[in-house]
């Protein structure tokens, strides 16, 4: 921060901390600087931080963050967006939530979370390894009905946060009571895009579709009857799976003898053609070389025309797709509705069956994607198609 012009005036915090200007006191800043000490073996990390920050610029925890992972240390960067310095939006259900459970995953046993899961009645299993990828070991938490009869069907939750942030603690699922509506819903953790680049974070989610298959009698759960749902990012990611059951170009690791396919996709809000997106008024800075979306391909998108081809839904959309519900605000800042009525297109044209509800004056999540109506679409939606399935078994 030495950079900032108010870290040299005398009446600045920086300036009383450190007893004068930043920049002649860069051997004290640095002692006083929390990423001069990162190293292999410090504890876990969970940062916070309100995209419209106005006294401790966001990058500070960018940074803290990249280097923690760089050093191995596992760190989650979760940014809020919109929010200032502190205020409402930090302690909201969802962010109390995870931080509730980021704590109880590292105050527990070190090696509990990488032991063999073993089957279980309980209704709601937390932190199940799925996949290890390198030294990183990716999980996913399931929950059940506390009663059922039969095999469950299951809703798979793919989380969103601009493929940099976020984590399984968001089920939105759970939230809207779908377990209590009869089925079971698994939650997944991927890599983000500063661990891995693309197709890291899709080859993660069919990984977890075939852990889940493989062990669908520990669990009793229906293999023939898997939808998926995600929101932005998440909505990206199950836009390709819904699209991509018929190839296996982003299948790899276990379970290969096993589907990743599933039977009915909810698209919230998802990115679904990168060039497109790029491109359109109003969104013009999604082209810039420090976008979710250039940072999840490894370049500018203009400049990455296959490898954003390659990570498109728009991509793979053919006959014999996965059933996909799409739902978008018409006032979306941070990802044009344009991008779902493309995959609607694409699917339609495909002879998809698909649906597109456009939720009015509605931004990029809110309220509105829980109102009671919606939710029972939703359920109507992801029911309708799976008894199909369940029929066609018969």
């Amino acid at each position: 921060m030495a950079n900032d012009e108010n870290a040299s005036k005398p009446d600045s915090v920086l300036y009383k901390l450190f007893g004068g200007p930043l920049s002649e006191k860069q051997d004290i800043a640095a002692k006083a600087s929390p990423v001069t000490f990162v190293s292999k073996g410090d504890a876990p990390v969970l940062i916070v931080h309100g995209t419209k920050d106005g006294l401790v610029p966001l990058r500070q925890s960018i940074v803290f963050h990249e280097l923690l992972q760089k050093a191995g240390v596992e760190s989650v960067y979760h940014p809020i967006q919109g929010a200032n310095h502190g205020g409402a939006e930090f302690a909201t259900p969802e962010v109390v939530t995870m931080i509730d459970e980021f704590f109880r995953k590292h105050l527990s046993k070190s090696d509990a979370a990488l032991s063999s899961p073993k089957p279980s009645t309980d209704p709601v299993l937390k932190d199940i390894p799925y996949r290890t990828v390198g030294d990183k070991t990716l999980h996913l938490d399931l929950y059940r009905p506390e009663q059922a009869s039969g095999k469950l069907p299951v809703i798979v939750w793919i989380h969103g946060g601009a493929w940099l942030a976020g984590s399984k603690s968001q089920c939105l699922p759970e939230r809207m009571g779908f377990v209590r509506k009869g089925f079971a819903v698994a939650s997944v953790d991927y890599r983000l895009s500063d661990a891995a680049k693309f197709p890291a974070q899709i080859e993660d989610c069919k990984a977890a579709i075939r852990w889940l298959r493989a062990h669908a009698e520990d669990y009793n759960l229906d293999t023939e009857r898997f939808a998926v749902w995600g929101d932005s990012a998440g909505g990206h990611l199950v836009g390709l799976l819904g699209t991509t059951g018929d190839i296996r170009d982003f299948d790899s690791g276990e379970y290969l003898d096993q589907s990743s396919a599933v039977q009915v996709v909810c698209n919230y809000y998802g990115p679904s053609d990168f060039a497109a997106f790029v491109t359109t008024p109003g969104y013009e800075d999604h082209a810039g070389p420090q976008s979710p979306e250039s940072l999840l391909i490894g370049g500018r998108v203009q400049d990455k025309p296959e490898e954003a081809k390659k990570a498109s839904p728009t991509t793979y959309a053919s006959k014999g797709d996965a059933p996909m519900l799409l739902v978008h605000g018409d006032k979306d800042p941070v990802v044009p509705m344009g991008q779902s009525k493309l995959l609607y297109e694409a699917l339609t044209k495909a002879g998809v069956p698909t649906e597109f509800v456009t939720l009015k004056d509605a931004g990029h999540g809110g309220p509105q994607f829980q109102a009671p109506e919606l939710i029972s679409q939703i359920e109507s939606f992801l029911k309708s198609h799976l008894d199909k399935t369940k029929a066609g078994m018969k």
